[in-house]
């Protein structure tokens, strides 16, 4: 295969929300905090919490007293490094007393050793969200990802380095090639995750059962040899954390009494902390960006109009300056590649530039997980699985497919029901709705 140049494509953020309020009779001002800074891991990496900015957007009265910004900043700060901290895969973590925190590392690390390991309620729930919603999306979106996720992950990394991308990508090196169908082969099927995950809830305790467990006849666990084969399942948060640790971060904030604002995790989990009783005839206006947008650029595809009572998740392959893009030769069709991998083909989604999701019943979590594995999946197949999941689970879910030809041009389907709320930015944008 001949080497080819590729065109990096560096669009920033995914949502950019923007607040109203209809009439001026509230008196007060809109803060912001931002948790951005490096916190080490067990070894003395520094490393940014979920790797992203993790932002809350607060309205105060002119008369809050004067140390109420550091508490609530404190609050918010600590809280999202903690969940940082229990989520992560890649490093272990010290705790206050400067012992190893249990998080998604640990887990890992007993992967068929047959270990129940002890979990944290947070990390308890995480794990029965991922393993659940990896069920109930058919594994389009899969929490077992792990490896094939790192691989691609190593070639997003050197996005800038034009030779070494054409040496790792898949399609230029045959070896890739083989090594990536390795991975995507070692993904667990439904069937085999049913079986992998052995939760205790009285206990809270996991145990991480490998592929093919051989069971003595006292019932037993044979442990395995090959716990450090990198060609097994591991567990990635990605796709799910963020949108779990929004829904932990709102409990947490409306307990300690703060309701009055929205939290925009990394600029692709986004919800509002309770009703607008402090502004009145409050709204506010989310606008997703283009997805052929380059850096700094920010053009809105569409803008949406909402209440404050809702959840918005945005999945799309063109976020955090990791992606980049390629012509086929043979086909002449745009190849993508970013950090939404589909776990049927082991290879970058192909399927859509971006899939907004904005409900009213489902969790943070549940759209996390839902828009990663709609990016995987066609238009028709994700429109018949958007309605088949407001039948099982009566529930309020609207959808934005955002889609690229290989022309350039920008399609956009919206489904019926969500039409009134959606302004189109571009007349020359085509739009369809189902």
């Amino acid at each position: 295969m001949t080497a080819m140049k590729k065109s990096a494509r560096l669009g920033l953020f995914l949502c950019i929300p923007f607040l109203f309020s209809c009439s001026g009779g509230s008196r007060g001002q809109w803060i912001s905090f931002t948790v951005n800074d490096f916190i080490p891991t067990s070894n003395n990496q520094y490393v940014i919490p979920f790797n992203t900015q993790m932002k809350l957007n607060y309205y105060t009265n002119d008369d809050a007293d004067d140390d109420f910004e550091n508490r609530l900043s404190s609050l918010y700060r600590q809280s999202v490094i903690r969940l940082h901290r229990i989520f992560d895969r890649h490093y272990s973590y010290f705790d206050d007393e400067k012992n190893l925190i249990t998080n998604v590392k640990t887990i890992n690390d007993a992967y068929g050793t047959g270990e129940a390991v002890p979990c944290g309620d947070e990390l308890y729930a995480l794990l029965k969200s991922g393993y659940d919603m990896t069920i109930k999306t058919h594994g389009y979106f899969n929490f077992f990802i792990g490896n094939l996720t790192s691989f691609w992950d190593e070639i997003l990394d050197r996005v800038n380095d034009l030779d070494p991308v054409n040496e790792l990508d898949p399609y230029f090196s045959e070896s890739q090639k083989e090594e990536m169908l390795r991975l995507r082969d070692a993904v667990p099927t439904i069937e085999e995750i049913g079986t992998m995950l052995e939760f205790d809830d009285e206990r809270k305790t996991v145990v991480f059962h490998s592929i093919g467990d051989t069971i003595a006849s006292d019932g037993t666990l044979l442990p395995r040899e090959n716990t450090d084969d990198p060609y097994r399942p591991v567990i990635t948060s990605g796709g799910i954390a963020k949108g779990f640790a929004t829904d932990l971060l709102k409990a947490e904030l409306i307990e300690n009494g703060y309701t009055h604002g929205y939290l925009n995790s990394g600029s692709s989990s986004i919800t509002s902390l309770s009703a607008p009783d402090y502004i009145d005839k409050g709204y506010q206006k989310i606008s997703i960006v283009d997805p052929r947008s380059k850096l700094y650029s920010q053009e809105v595809a569409v803008s949406i109009t909402l209440d404050f009572d809702y959840a918005l998740s945005t999945s799309g392959n063109y976020t955090n300056g990791r992606s980049y893009i390629f012509t086929d030769p043979e086909t002449s069709k745009k190849i993508y590649r970013h950090h939404i991998i589909d776990p049927f083909t082991g290879e970058c989604s192909q399927e859509h530039a971006s899939v907004s999701l904005v409900s009213k019943d489902l969790s943070n979590a549940e759209l996390d997980a839902l828009s990663t594995a709609f990016v995987n999946l066609p238009l028709e197949d994700g429109l018949k699985f958007r309605r088949e999941l407001i039948e099982e689970y009566d529930c309020d879910l609207n959808i934005i497919f955002i889609d690229i030809d290989d022309a350039d041009n920008l399609s956009i389907t919206i489904n019926e029901e969500f039409k009134d709320a959606v302004t189109i930015a571009k007349k020359e944008f085509n739009v369809a709705y189902a």
